[in-house]
């Protein structure tokens, strides 16, 4: 781990809550990043990268999110059953749902594909 000092001007009372809680600055600086990026960037990016370099039928087949990607969504899922989304949650839930949906139909494609050219 790299430890990085900085300063930055914070209102006096995100200073006080802050300050109360400076062991989980790493976790609050990554929750904003994670904010910063585009929502669709960050639930489509890792399979539009995949396919992207050229993914072939049987590589689409065996395709499973990452791990990260896998966690996400399960606390999502999680945050749902007890019914405590935000509205950026749900949407980030729903950007999931597309992407696994698209997925099944790519992989139903690429199954085809596999079973009408066996070999190729």
């Amino acid at each position: 781990m790299v430890e990085l000092t900085f300063t930055v001007k914070v209102p006096d009372d995100l200073a006080q809550k802050l300050q109360r809680i400076p062991e989980r600055l790493p976790e609050i600086l990554e929750l904003g990043l994670r904010e910063l990026t585009p929502l669709e960037s960050r639930v489509f990016g890792e399979a539009l990268e995949f396919l992207g370099k050229g993914a072939r039928p049987e590589d689409i087949v065996a395709f499973r999110p990452s791990y990260s990607q896998q966690t996400r969504v399960r606390e999502l899922l999680d945050r749902n059953q007890a019914g405590a989304l935000s509205d950026v949650e749900r949407s980030e839930l729903d950007l999931h749902e597309q992407l696994e949906h698209l997925m099944i139909l790519l992989k139903a494609k690429a199954r085809r594909h596999l079973v009408a050219n066996p070999g190729a």
